[in-house]
């Protein structure tokens, strides 16, 4: 292998996710793209509606656990079991309405594609 710089947020997700086996291969745009050539970029741009869409999983990393993560965590779990999320079925409303701000509010859905990358993905 040879060393590469990534930046703090991708190296929180590899060592998070390093002892984990069953994902197969990962294709991450910030390492499989040269970042720094401008035409291979825009290439790459163009293919990003095919990558997503024909993913087999898409991974969503919000960052590292903070002390609220459980609650977060059982409020979308919450909410997915909802069969009507404008009905009581979520249980406790402020667990759900917490999860979803602190979703909401995460670095992540500050980066330029990622609705596309999360609207595209199976």
């Amino acid at each position: 292998g040879q060393a590469f710089c990534v930046r703090n947020n991708l190296g929180d997700f590899l060592r998070a996710f390093s002892v984990c086996d069953d994902f197969g291969l990962l294709y991450i745009d910030a390492i499989c793209i040269n970042q720094g050539d401008l035409a291979e970029k825009s290439s790459q741009v163009r293919l990003q509606s095919t990558i997503y869409s024909q993913a087999t999983r898409v991974l969503c990393w919000l960052g590292v656990p903070t002390d609220t993560s459980e609650i977060v965590e059982e409020g979308l779990h919450r909410l997915a079991r909802s069969k009507d999320w404008s009905s009581d079925d979520t249980g406790d409303d402020a667990s759900v309405s917490a999860a979803l701000e602190y979703i909401a509010g995460r670095p992540y859905w500050r980066r330029t594609w990622i609705v596309q990358e999360f609207l595209l993905a199976r």
